[in-house]
């Protein structure tokens, strides 16, 4: 029989559920649509001839590739204000995040800010709009993926001419 990571046996369901193969003797584990709490330690136990306990296991990692949760293609900041471009990725393992703009690469500075969630650019400019790029790495699978974010650097109106009364 298959024990969980928990220790309870593997309960026989339409997505996780163990099947016998007479011809290998042999149980299998199966398990549909996994997610990260399948995640563990799964054991193997019988028992041979009677009296003799066997066990074997088998550890489940997870992998998720690299998801973007909240990372609009299109994103307007407004001048003079510190604005964060979002770009929040989800992958497991954890992906490490770079910014490039037109591509050269941002580092953390005066003006910029990297963080989990996005790059921060602080007193916006009109010349910050443009093309920036965010980049997920992950370096345990070399997995990399990029979304280019085009940020429109917005001004509010002003006079011109001040306004006056006129009769």
């Amino acid at each position: 029989k298959w024990i969980d990571p928990e220790g309870k046996e593997v309960s026989q369901d339409s997505r996780m559920y163990t099947e016998v193969q007479a011809e290998d003797v042999a149980i299998s584990l199966f398990i549909k649509r996994l997610s990260d709490e399948d995640a563990g330690l799964y054991r193997c136990t019988a028992v041979y001839a009677g009296n003799m306990d066997l066990e074997a296991s088998v550890s489940v990692s997870i992998f998720l590739g690299i998801t973007w949760l909240d990372a609009p293609q299109e994103q307007f900041a407004k001048v003079d204000t510190d604005h964060k471009i979002r770009c929040k990725v989800q992958a497991n393992p954890a992906a490490n995040i770079d910014w490039l703009k037109e591509s050269v690469v941002i580092s953390s500075g005066d003006r910029y800010v990297i963080e989990t969630d996005g790059l921060v650019i602080k007193s916006v400019r009109k010349a910050d709009g443009g093309t920036y790029t965010c980049r997920a790495r992950v370096p345990h699978t070399g997995e990399l993926e990029e979304r280019d974010i085009q940020l429109d650097v917005q001004e509010p109106p002003s006079c011109m001419i001040k306004p006056f009364d006129v009769e």
